[in-house]
């Protein structure tokens, strides 16, 4: 959603207040190696009153350091954000046991706890970051900065240290690499801006370009460039009625979409203005931060509608959110329907050994470790003399199938040769228990290797599914668009059912059509609830109807019948309001010497001069005054 960041709209008296406030962040990396200290962790971020963001890096199981490049992250974080290293143990269990679901962080994984406690109950605004391997350190550290930084403006800690009196600066921007832009200041000197500072929740190249001059504060320490605060958002000259606009989906709702047109400024659109497809749903065929094309229906408040455009009408080009700044939006191009492709099998080192084959297994001893003894040289074809056992030098050669392929002598020297004999056995055990305890292990790795390619092809195939939805959305709005063409192509040849010529008066040729718009657009079930009530044309109606054109006469029906109808949900898709005495919309209504109230609404929303009914309600009589343009404002 673009919004502009709050922040950046307080009064400058609040924001210098902030500034003054101390910061007491820990800097660099922590880590967190015993039970209680994970779990204090874990109940100090869900503690309310915590004063910065916490981002929690751990360990992958089988290595010493994270894959994240814990000394990047704490120099771009230094002062905003405490950042926690933690093992894949017992001790991330331990954290686990004390956090909510979904919001735990274990397994070589990385979150940033924002200090707004909305993470609690929606995990997904503190995403995981995760790096299993060197490959992905630098993706994963890049997006632990931002959201860091994100988590820091958004807690009000950052803010542009200057020794000079006179902070604000300007620059141009001579590049963009992905969420940073390098500006060259007019002293010389190089800074930077970052996304998450310029105040926008866009994309850092849809706010500035390579070329473009910036103004700002400087923060001497760290170079950071922080944008002056935005002007109030303002309707653009150029976006008249019946203007082709892009607007960006900011809200879908069932009935109901919120368009931004221009950067700040909400258009709340009803379904009526969007399909003419009752059944369909608004949050099925639209989310937030789609890119749409719109027509602007009125300018004073700004309105939008989404039907009758044409494949062949442009979109005038979006306005910049800074002056010399690109178009704010731009039309994405249609998402491509691609194949499911498995991520290739890893070939790095980083990635687990596989295990043996079968084969190799080996059987596992149990018992208590023994004495180990130095590793015998292999066995001679001759027995061992009781002076190469005493001395050392040989070892009788016994296995596990042959316990007595040797002959141990009696005596003393047979009872060491036995209790070296009995020795050896057991070291020889113990060896067989460790090699299948490392085939067990090396097992796991590979399990844990394929458990993380499975969790990579999952991503591909959700990102595929997400573009194929996009496109499918895309491709049944298309043809609803077309629909609506020839809908108006067959109405336009069918006479438009104009009943006026089978009756001698308007009013009953009017009364006619109303009675069977009625008859067709409420259901049977509902007609005991939604009757016809009286109504009446008044003095002036028959007139009024030479500015009817070109709206049809069925469409006249069709708005009288809900008008009479009276139900709130048709009405509100009409812009039904009050007329009111003046243009403010706090001015009283139009009223008539009998007390009737005069009420305004819609035939038209996707035109120029768009044709309104004006009407007038004696208690629960109506009365239909004129049909009149857009501008005119008589009862």
């Amino acid at each position: 959603m673009v919004r502009r960041k709050r922040a950046r709209e307080q009064a400058p008296s609040e924001m210098s207040a902030r500034r003054l406030e101390p910061v007491a962040v820990p800097r660099g990396a922590s880590r967190v190696t015993v039970d209680d200290d994970a779990r204090a962790l874990g109940l100090r971020l869900l503690a309310p009153g915590r004063s910065w963001p916490v981002a929690v890096v751990t360990i992958a199981s089988g290595q010493t350091e994270p894959f994240v490049d814990v000394d990047e992250l704490a120099d771009a974080l230094r002062g905003l954000v405490e950042i926690v290293v933690m093992p894949t143990s017992d001790v991330s269990w331990a954290f686990s046991s004390v956090m909510p679901p979904q919001t735990q962080v274990y397994g070589g994984a990385s979150r940033v706890y924002p200090v707004a406690d909305g993470w609690v109950s929606r995990p997904r605004t503190a995403p995981l970051r995760f790096a299993y391997s060197t490959g992905e350190r630098q993706t994963a550290t890049e997006h632990l900065i931002a959201d860091g930084m994100a988590a820091a403006v958004a807690a009000g800690l950052y803010s542009p240290r200057s020794t000079s009196p006179d902070r604000r600066v300007a620059g141009q921007v001579l590049g963009i690499v992905g969420a940073r832009a390098l500006v060259r200041l007019d002293n010389g000197s190089p800074a930077t801006l970052w996304e998450e500072l310029s105040g926008y929740d866009v994309p850092l190249d849809r706010l500035v370009r390579t070329g473009q001059l910036v103004q700002g504060d400087v923060d001497p320490e760290t170079g950071r460039l922080v944008l002056d605060p935005a002007e109030p958002p303002t309707w653009p000259d150029g976006y008249g009625t019946g203007t082709v606009v892009l607007a960006e989906v900011v809200g879908a709702g069932r009935d109901a979409l919120t368009l931004q047109a221009v950067d700040g400024i909400d258009c709340v659109v009803d379904r009526s203005a969007v399909t003419g497809n009752d059944n369909d749903r608004l949050d099925a065929l639209f989310s937030q931060g789609d890119v749409v094309v719109a027509r602007v229906v009125d300018t004073d408040p700004p309105a939008l509608s989404l039907l009758d455009i044409d494949d062949d009408e442009r979109p005038v080009v979006a306005p910049p959110i800074l002056e010399g700044g690109p178009p704010w939006l731009l039309l994405p191009a249609a998402p491509q329907l691609t194949p499911i492709e498995e991520p290739d099998e890893p070939t790095s080192s980083d990635e687990a050994v596989r295990p043996e084959p079968p084969g190799a297994n080996h059987p596992v001893a149990h018992g208590p470790d023994p004495v180990v003894v130095a590793p015998s040289p292999p066995p001679s074809s001759r027995p061992p003399t009781p002076l190469d056992v005493l001395s050392g030098r040989a070892v009788p050669p016994l296995t596990p199938s042959s316990p007595r392929a040797t002959p141990v002598p009696s005596g003393p020297s047979g009872t060491a040769v036995r209790d070296l004999s009995l020795s050896l056995q057991t070291a020889r055990a113990r060896i067989e228990r460790l090699e299948g305890e490392l085939t067990t292990a090396r097992g796991a790795a590979h399990e844990l290797a394929q458990m993380r390619e499975h969790s990579r092809t999952l991503a591909h195939r959700l990102a595929v599914s997400d573009a194929e939805r996009k496109a499918f959305r895309l491709k049944y709005r298309d043809a609803d668009r077309a629909r609506q063409r020839l809908e108006r192509a067959a109405n336009a040849h069918s006479g438009d059912d104009d009943t006026r010529a089978w009756f001698t008066t308007t009013e009953d040729a009017l009364r006619f059509a109303v009675t069977a718009a009625w008859a067709a657009r409420v259901p049977s079930g509902e007609k005991a609830r939604w009757p016809l009530r009286q109504w009446r044309l008044g003095p002036a109606f028959d007139d009024s109807l030479t500015a009817l054109a070109p709206v049809s006469w069925h469409k006249l029906a069709e708005v009288v019948c809900d008008v009479v109808v009276g139900d709130p949900q048709r009405l509100r898709a009409l812009d039904h309001h009050e007329l009111r005495t003046g243009a403010s919309g706090g001015t009283p209504a139009v009223t008539r010497e009998d007390g009737a109230t005069c009420f305004r609404v819609a035939l038209q929303r996707n035109s120029p001069s768009a044709r309104r009914l004006h009407y007038w309600r004696v208690g629960e009589c109506i009365e239909l005054s004129r049909v009149v343009l857009h501008d005119d404002m008589t009862p």
